[in-house]
């Protein structure tokens, strides 16, 4: 069994019988003609005796009679194409030589269903040697060979080859010039061949009416596709009267479907609708363009906004007509107008109809072979208008899930801008969607830390994607389009950033600073970059940055707020570098905005400062001016929220953990208090200071239980705040264990101890069960706890106290040891009362 080349959808040969031909010709087996029949007649020169070739075209002939298109190759290239190389052949023979073979190759491709650009060149060499030689092609001949051209899309040399079949041949003349005719008609630089086709076919004053009408309605097309929509309308109407009586129905449909095109450019919707519903009735159910007829007569509703006769226009289609090319534009407007409608009458809720039958598009152009009357493109930016529709509506998860249908149509690195644009604007949105807090503005935006795990997740994913969006888009737009470059690449990094991707944000944000030097987004950029900076660790070049920022301020005033803002951060980097050096630096930057000269109390940054502040005396363990600044950070935050919401306020989710340092500072601050309360001094500054010290006692318990309930209602807690919220529950119980309140002290050792059971820190709470007991007198349950405090010590590793966050101080061990001995000493004196 030989093969045959492959059709031209694929590269893989497949097989069939009695074609033994194809081997003469397939691939490069023969380009230019002879190189391999040369080669085969060298070899039959030197194997075989000279010989009459007359008898081997006579076998030629019976060969082609017979549709043995590859024997007869094979003759003509062992048995003859030797003698010619020879010079034996006369002039005749050559002739006939060619133009065998020409005729072989181009029957034999097309006995075997094969359309290879080689062979079409190859039947065009061929022709061409026949007429070099002086052979006269017969009109079959010229018929093969305009097809030929047709095949290599070499449409100016087909129409020439028009002249050359004879006035005899009329019908095929028509038929041929027809095709072409249509061929010419989709483009714009075939439309004058069109046109110059046209005039020679309705030149023909014997030209059937049938024929006429079709010229017609293909002059009228011209024109419609020429914008010229008045003439073409014109042209018809001015015409039929005189053919339409004695057309076909298919014919006559036709003609009045192109009027219809005619009304819908000049916007005539309902002169478009009366003609379709003529050209429907004429053709009845069985024409073969009543597919088009259908979908047109669909489109045209689409637009009178008849949604529901669209639908069912399209529909008709679809269920009628299955093998029709009609089909995708079928599914393409019932796509739209399935989306239409469930805007109109159920706006927000997911078209899935519209998404299946949009599915059912890209599923299609995915194929080589899928035949549609529009191209991907077409399809692209119909599913990118409901992708916009969506997005106007705020439904940005079925926005994008159209913009992912729009982006499967391209390979990777070939996705149009447009769509790469949408992509990225569209998952930045569901982004902002999903850290918008409810009833929050535009702008309005909680940072992943303050969401919950799976809204962070997602949101992270998003953004992440729209930045990679924004940076490939980018990359399309920057040699035409300045402008959208720019926007783009600060997209790309305020994503980013947003993200906590921090390495490409500072890419991002470098990069937009040095291209954009005159851009007013530029200290914005380089405020980022200094936080992108500082977030990664580089304390130096955060600190350049900042202070660039605020020298700045002293000189173009281009910073503007951003100089003002940059006070803080440049604080809180100098005081993370490890240089105590550098610290009254920091403080003097932090006074200055706790001044009011940068803004007033009522600015973000006044509270970042107070914030700082506090934090940089609680590093110091000055406990006292740490929650004064925390105090008063805690009220501007409280006040805030009472006049909004805490979703809306930028610290409300910091705001447990400066409550809980608030409640330390307090509580450490009464270590003081009792230093000064161990001298000397006047009762009423005793007095004083025992208020002094119960007020911040009272207020440190207090807020430790409102910390405790904040962070177990957050969830999904950082290991810091874990650490706080443990510690929240142990120090509840030395507050009040100083208050001398031992009772509750006990009842908060036991909570703290119950829910950390196994944690190191439950030895706080055991230890000092001890020495409440002791408070109480009631040695026997404190001999009782002593006991199990210490099987719990002995229990845990060495290593466990190595931990520096365990609410096990100095303090506490002594508290324990003198408890025991105080304990031994009890139990000893009641023995020797006994």
């Amino acid at each position: 069994m030989e093969r045959v080349v492959a059709d031209a959808g694929s590269d893989k040969p497949v097989e069939k019988a009695g074609s033994p031909w194809k081997d003469a010709w397939q691939g490069p087996a023969l380009i230019g003609g002879a190189i391999a029949l040369v080669a085969a007649g060298a070899y039959a020169f030197v194997t075989r005796p000279k010989h009459d070739v007359t008898l081997d075209f006579r076998d030629v002939e019976t060969l082609m009679d017979e549709k043995q298109y590859g024997k007869a190759l094979e003759t003509l290239g062992q048995r003859v194409l030797p003698v010619l190389n020879k010079g034996g052949l006369n002039k005749e023979q050559e002739q006939g030589f060619y133009l065998m073979r020409a005729r072989a190759l181009y029957l034999g491709q097309r006995e075997a269903g094969v359309d290879r650009k080689e062979n079409h060149e190859n039947i065009v060499t061929e022709y061409a040697r026949a007429t070099k030689a002086g052979a006269e092609l017969t009109w079959q001949d010229s018929v093969y060979l305009l097809r030929t051209h047709v095949s290599l899309n070499e449409l100016d040399k087909a129409a020439a080859m028009l002249r050359k079949i004879p006035d005899a041949q009329r019908e095929e003349r028509i038929a041929r010039t027809k095709d072409l005719i249509e061929l010419s008609l989709p483009t714009k630089a075939g439309h004058p061949r069109a046109l110059e086709l046209l005039t020679q076919l309705t030149g023909d004053t014997a030209l059937r009416n049938d024929d006429r009408l079709w010229a017609l309605s293909r002059q009228a097309k011209l024109q419609v596709a020429q914008g010229y929509y008045e003439d073409a309308a014109t042209r018809i109407l001015r015409t039929l009267p005189r053919v339409l009586a004695d057309a076909s129905p298919d014919v006559k449909g036709e003609v009045l479907m192109t009027l219809a095109r005619a009304y819908i450019g000049q916007g005539d919707f309902e002169g478009a609708k009366t003609q379709l519903a003529n050209a429907i009735k004429a053709m009845g159910d069985s024409a073969e363009q009543l597919p088009e007829a259908l979908v047109l007569s669909g489109q045209v509703s689409q637009q009178t906004d008849d949604l529901e006769t669209a639908r069912e226009k399209f529909t008709a289609v679809l269920e009628g007509f299955g093998r029709s090319v009609q089909r995708p534009a079928a599914n393409l407007g019932l796509a739209e107008v399935e989306s239409a409608i469930l805007l109109r009458e159920r706006a927000g809720e997911v078209p899935e109809r519209s998404l299946e039958k949009y599915q059912t598009l890209v599923d299609g152009f995915a194929d080589p072979e899928y035949k549609a009357t529009f191209t991907k493109e077409v399809l692209a930016e119909s599913i990118l208008e409901r992708a916009g529709e969506q997005a106007e509506i705020g439904s940005h998860r079925t926005s994008l899930r159209f913009a992912a249908l729009a982006r499967s149509l391209y390979e990777k690195g070939k996705v149009p801008a447009d769509v790469l644009l949408l992509m990225a604007e569209g998952r930045r949105a569901l982004a902002e969607e999903l850290l918008r807090p409810e009833g929050g503005k535009q702008g309005e935006l909680l940072s992943l830390d303050e969401v919950d795990p799976t809204t962070q997740r997602e949101a992270r994913e998003l953004l992440l994607a729209s930045a990679e969006d924004y940076r490939t888009y980018g990359d399309i737009v920057v040699k035409d389009d300045a402008e959208a470059y720019a926007e783009s690449l600060w997209n790309a990094g305020d994503s980013y950033d947003r993200a906590g991707a921090t390495e490409e944000a500072i890419t991002a944000f470098r990069q937009f600073s040095g291209d954009f030097p005159a851009d007013n987004r530029q200290p914005e950029a380089k405020f980022r970059l200094g936080q992108a900076y500082r977030s990664r660790g580089e304390a130096k070049l955060a600190e350049q940055v900042f202070r660039d920022l605020i020298v700045d301020s002293d000189g173009s005033g281009r910073s503007g707020p951003f100089s003002d803002s940059a006070y803080v951060p440049l604080a809180q980097t100098l005081l993370s570098d490890g240089d105590e050096a550098n610290d009254e630096e920091a403080r003097g930057l932090l006074e200055q905005v706790l001044s009011g000269r940068l803004g007033g109390a009522s600015t973000q940054r006044y509270r970042d400062a107070l914030r700082e502040m506090g934090d940089m005396h609680y590093a110091k363990s000055a406990y006292e001016p740490a929650a004064e600044k925390y105090d008063e950070f805690v009220q501007r935050v409280e006040r805030a929220i009472e006049q909004k919401s805490p979703g809306l306020d930028p610290d409300a989710m910091v705001l447990p953990t400066v409550r809980y340092r608030l409640a330390d500072s307090l509580r450490q601050s009464t270590q003081v208090i009792d230093k000064q309360l161990a001298t000397a001094m006047p009762d009423e500054d005793a007095r004083k200071l025992r208020q002094l010290r119960e007020q911040r006692l009272t207020r440190a318990a207090e807020l430790y239980e409102t910390v405790c309930q904040e962070f177990a209602d957050m969830g999904g807690l950082t290991s810091l705040e874990e650490i706080m919220m443990r510690n929240a529950y142990f120090y509840r119980g030395d507050c009040a264990f100083d208050l001398g309140e031992f009772e509750a002290a006990i009842r908060h050792y036991d909570a703290a101890r119950e829910r950390y059971p196994k944690d190191p820190a439950a030895l706080v709470a055991m230890t000092q069960v001890v020495s409440a007991y002791l408070e109480r007198g009631d040695y026997e349950k404190a001999g009782v706890a002593n006991l199990r405090a210490k099987q719990f010590y002995e229990s845990l590793p060495e290593s466990v106290w190595a931990d520096a966050n365990l609410p096990m101080s100095k303090r506490d061990w002594e508290r324990w040891l003198a408890a025991q001995q105080r304990l031994t000493s009890v139990l000893a004196s009641e023995g020797e009362k006994r």
